[in-house]
């Protein structure tokens, strides 16, 4: 998948607060959520597209397609942006699959135009997961009932059982970032880790500074 790495040791320490600070809350304010559900700080990242790449050949098609990508203007003046305030797909917070913080551009920013333009190239080379063939909605997800532990303690080995976020979003809602300047654009692989700092192993990594 494409993936903008958000896993500065400042938004680390800040994903890892926020997770403490859930858990801290009575459980009659948090039902559902157990820890095993919180993204993991060192994986955190916007995704930009998800991709099929079942073989070499396309791996090698798509580190062409994120290297040949004409990135304009953002390489002198890169995109900045924030992330701050607590948001759903469904727009319900009392029954919540997926709690993500809500990406908000600086001022005449072109992170957004950026993200479409070059999910659209993935789109356009035939690599592109169908689905995904529309704007992309960046957020930076917290909250994944997917990766519930199951019977057997394996994370992602369990059904989605949707969680309450009502008052998690009430009482933590308020967080802000600061400023994000896009460093790098990456070409990720799941499941693989970097030993360097746990985030995805890059296949290619597009550096913007």
């Amino acid at each position: 998948f494409v993936s903008v790495p958000l896993n500065s040791p400042a938004l680390v320490s800040a994903l890892e607060d926020f997770r403490e600070r859930v858990m801290a809350l009575p459980p009659e304010q948090r039902q559902g959520v157990d820890g095993s559900i919180f993204a993991k700080p060192q994986h955190f990242h916007l995704t930009v597209c998800m991709l099929k790449l079942c073989s070499e050949a396309a791996r090698r098609r798509a580190r062409e397609v994120l290297r040949g990508f004409d990135f304009g203007d953002a390489t002198a003046t890169p995109p900045r942006f924030s992330l701050g305030g607590l948001a759903t797909f469904s727009g319900r917070l009392d029954r919540v699959d997926v709690l993500f913080m809500k990406v908000t551009e600086a001022e005449g920013g072109h992170l957004q135009a950026l993200v479409d333009s070059l999910s659209r190239a993935f789109g356009e080379s035939g690599l592109l997961l169908p689905r995904d063939r529309k704007p992309v909605k960046l957020h930076a997800t917290v909250i994944n009932t997917r990766f519930r532990k199951g019977a057997k303690g394996r994370r992602g080995g369990g059904r989605r059982s949707p969680c309450d976020c009502s008052h998690i979003a009430a009482s933590l809602g308020s967080w802000s970032s600061g400023e994000i300047k896009l460093s790098e654009v990456h070409l990720s692989q799941r499941g693989a880790y970097r030993e360097s700092d746990g985030f995805y192993l890059p296949l290619e990594v597009v550096g913007l500074q």
